[in-house]
């Protein structure tokens, strides 16, 4: 190669790496478009993923054959990524219009499913076939003769995959966080306009297409049928999709689902993906049947080690201390020595395997090249049938794999899949003696690692708190992994996890995650007027058991998306509310819900988690999801939303500025140590009445919060809206253009939780001084429960900021004054032992 050629290759390797990584900025921020007008259910993430590589498929297989007849192709290359970052420009805006449109069409069932696929392939199908035609139009380019094929095929396409993995960490960690969705997209569209413009240039200076390789420059034929290299490419394809969600979700055991934790796992599988094609001239040899064979085999291997070291990390104790972000040991490092250590591990776990599997891509591709005049078209079939398989492999592995197999036994049968494979090739080449010992003795390697690898992976981080806990209910879902613990030696201790975290529990359960889930209830139906009720997410049913027993409800509507949590529910005494005639359960995303409804409530009941392990779900503290819940509510309609307190200082700002944008009318409630309740109305609280009774059933179910009166009740208000309004000034809100929550939890240290939950505490303490809900729930005269609550709230605060001696001494001047009040009693007892690290439970 001379000197013009090798910098025209450099150039070309360049923009294929700037290609892939604006391709991935992309694909990640129209993911979490498209997931606020489909939903985050599995069909909903499959429509995507087959729009996605459908059309990349698509494109990849037909421009190609269309741009034969142009003279430069570098020049059609430029045209594309023009397209491109023209394309991707408007879909963007126009993926913001579209939860509206989804919910206009107001469609359930089949006919939402296959409208989602139809959108998903309509909306990404122009931007989907430019991105998938650039790699085949770029080989096309630059591959002439079998000598170009041999020496730029794994560098192009290694480094358009190693430029998506690079996409996916800069998108992860830095644009999304710092610019926004829009402003990440525009980054990515300079960067196709760059790749555009050197591309034009190339071409100016005559780096088109050249004349054609000689006739007598033809390529061998392969030793197998062509039909079993499809296949290959089909199968392999199916079978990398399936391995990255069943590795990605056992994983989480380890990672748990922050943004962070994903970004992480992706750029590491991507890395894979694109250092085997790096290496493929080197390692094709003489039979690059036989190399793709026994790659095949390795890749079943390597998935077997992978689902058995993490089986092993999550079963050892003290491997899994080390790991495990739900550990202290890891959980007390910076947030970058955490990312650090995963970075690690799934690098160990997952490279081996990724490598093989990017390598297998230009094995086969190659030996579909029989023609050097038609490179571009085969690449690009080639790339089709991959993709095809990929949709496959995402849609099964979610909704056949993971809930009927799990982690280790989907991993297993994608294994078998790939040694099937294998011997197919080795079968098809006739080997013989020595090949097919290794290829035995490496299937036998993977038989042994079966057995002597666990069958199933079990979340433990949940039950820490309660020894020798077992599990009676568990399913692994497509969303998540839902588990029930119960406590063995008291059978009424039941707590509901999913993904290692508590979300539900009874009473008696050692957390405090029952008092909320009763408090947002009961707190809601404070006002009189109220006669319909929806509670988003159902946990262990608490919620809804609460609000059962208020006879005024005539309606009380549950959404649930993840349908393994209304299974483990039935394992709760309290899911008997479900029964309740009134009750009404839809397993749904709440958001497509609420968006696709026209019905009104007087009540919506939201549980706002946002920690480290419910990064997640922070759209459910967006200023969009505010707005639908409030188009939602009546006249007199009330939105009530959990809050913790240890949220960290300037995430709890960033939720009280966004809250109370949509709800300027805001009350705002505290169980100490860590309960916050927002409410916000419609209109005007001067419009309610405040209720000067419980009923019975509501009065009984409160006693078990220790809450004992309606006044006491009352007595848990803290602060205004227009009090916290003045505390807290301007600054960010969290949306879904910039999602500044979804990445804030995973930073936080435990010391930093402590010192943001003392600052949050006396910012409230403060708040509380101003004129009050409490100025009309007035108590009868001789009960101080205001002042109880109050100095109990101070305690908290002064627990908070690490001075115990204080709590304590203001804990026992709310004793002095009611010696009977059980919160104070409950808060006096809890400073006697130590605090939770982050005072989150």
């Amino acid at each position: 190669m001379n000197g013009t050629n090798r910098l025209r290759a450099i150039a070309l390797y360049l923009f294929s790496f700037a290609s892939g990584a604006a391709a991935l900025a992309y694909q990640v921020v129209w993911g979490k478009q498209l997931a606020l007008s489909f939903g985050g259910t599995t069909l909903a993430v499959s429509a995507v993923v087959a729009g996605f590589l459908g059309g990349m498929g698509l494109g990849a297989a037909l421009v190609p054959i269309g741009i034969r007849r142009i003279r430069s192709t570098l020049a059609a290359y430029a045209g594309l990524e023009a397209g491109i970052a023209l394309s991707a420009f408007l879909l963007t805006s126009v993926l913001w219009r579209l939860p509206s449109f989804v919910a206009s069409l107001a469609l359930d069932g089949a006919p939402l499913t296959v409208a989602r696929f139809a959108l998903a392939f309509a909306l990404l199908t122009i931007p989907a076939v430019l991105m998938g035609a650039t790699f085949p139009v770029l080989a096309d380019a630059l591959i002439r003769s079998r000598d170009e094929l041999g020496r730029h095929l794994g560098w192009l396409y290694g480094l358009n995959t190693l430029g998506a993995a690079a996409g996916t960490l800069l998108t992860g960690f830095v644009l999304i966080e710092r610019l926004g969705l829009d402003a990440t997209v525009h980054a990515a569209n300079a960067a196709n306009l760059a790749v555009a413009l050197g591309a034009a240039a190339l071409a100016g200076l005559g780096g088109g297409r050249e004349s054609a390789p000689r006739s007598a420059d033809v390529f061998d034929p392969p030793r197998v049928p062509g039909g079993l290299i499809a296949a290959v490419l089909t199968l392999s394809g199916f079978a990398t999709l399936a391995y990255e969600i069943l590795w990605f979700r056992s994983l989480t055991y380890l990672f748990g689902n922050s943004t962070y934790a994903f970004t992480t796992m992706l750029f590491v599988f991507l890395t894979g993906l694109a250092l085997g094609p790096l290496v493929y001239r080197r390692l094709a040899g003489r039979s690059p049947e036989r190399t793709l064979a026994f790659t095949q085999l390795g890749i079943g291997l390597f998935a077997l080690l992978a689902i058995a070291a993490v089986a092993t990390v999550v079963a050892n104790a003290e491997l899994s201390t080390r790991l495990s972000v739900f550990s202290p040991e890891v959980f007390d490092r910076p947030w970058r020595t955490r990312v650090a250590r995963h970075l690690g591990f799934a690098s160990a776990v997952m490279l081996p395997g990724t490598f093989l599997m990017g390598l297998a891509f230009p094995l086969a591709a190659a030996l579909r090249v029989a023609d050097p005049r038609r490179v571009g078209a085969r690449l690009g079939s080639s790339v089709l049938l991959a993709n095809v398989g990929s949709i496959f492999g995402s849609v099964i592995a979610a909704t056949w794999l993971l809930p009927h197999l799990g982690t280790v036994g989907g991993t297993r049968l994608v294994a078998a899949l790939n040694v099937g494979l294998g011997f197919a090739l080795l079968f098809a080449l006739r080997e013989r003696g020595r090949t097919l010992a290794t290829a035995a003795a490496l299937a036998i390697a993977g038989g042994i690692v079966v057995a002597v690898t666990p069958g199933h992976i079990r979340f433990a981080s949940a039950a820490a708190g309660v020894p020798g806990a077992t599990a009676v209910f568990e399913e692994e879902g497509d969303l998540a992994t839902v588990q029930v613990w119960q406590d063995p030696v008291r059978p009424d201790r039941l707590g509901m996890a999913i993904d290692g975290s508590i979300i539900g529990a009874t009473r008696t359960w050692p957390s405090i995650v029952w008092t909320k889930q009763v408090l947002i209830a009961h707190v809601a139906m404070l006002w009189r007027d109220a006669e319909t009720a929806l509670t988003i997410g159902l946990g262990s049913a608490s919620t809804v058991e609460a609000l059962t027993t208020w006879p005024d409800l005539r309606t009380i509507d549950v959404v649930e998306i993840n349908e393994p949590v209304v299974h483990g529910a039935r394992f709760f005494p309290e899911s008997a509310a479900l029964d309740d005639p009134r009750v009404s359960l839809r397993v749904d995303d709440a958001i497509q819900f609420l968006a696709g409804t026209d019905r009104r409530w007087d009540r919506i009941v939201s549980d706002g988690k946002q920690a480290m392990s419910f990064s997640g779900t922070s759209k459910f503290l967006s200023h969009e999801f505010y707005s639908f819940a409030r188009e939602r509510l009546t006249d007199r309609g009330l939105f009530v939303q959990w809050v913790p307190v240890a949220v960290g200082s300037f995430e709890f700002r960033v939720i009280v500025r966004t809250f109370l944008d949509v709800f300027p009318e805001t009350e705002v409630f505290l169980e100490p140590p860590n309960h916050l309740v927002f409410v916000g109305a419609k209109n005007s609280f001067d419009d309610l009445a405040v209720r000067t009774a419980l009923p019975p059933g509501a009065l009984e179910n409160l006693r078990t919060a220790n809450i004992r009166s309606i006044h006491a009740l009352g007595a848990r208000w803290v602060a205004s809206g227009s009090g916290l309004r003045s505390l807290i000034p301007d600054g960010p809100r969290h949306d879904w253009n910039h999602p500044v929550l979804e990445f804030a939890a995973y930073r936080l240290t435990p010391a930093e939780w402590r010192a943001s939950a003392g600052e949050v505490l006396a910012m409230l303490v403060r708040a509380s001084e101003a004129p009050s809900l409490t100025g009309y729930i007035l108590a009868p005269t001789g009960e101080n429960v205001a002042d109880v609550a109050r100095l109990v709230r101070v305690s908290c605060a002064f627990a908070a900021v690490g001075q115990p001696e204080r709590a304590r001494e203001f804990a026992s001047q709310a004793l002095l004054i009611d010696p009977g009040d059980p919160a104070a009693i409950a808060w006096a007892e809890r400073l006697e032992r130590p605090l939770p690290s982050t005072m989150r439970e």
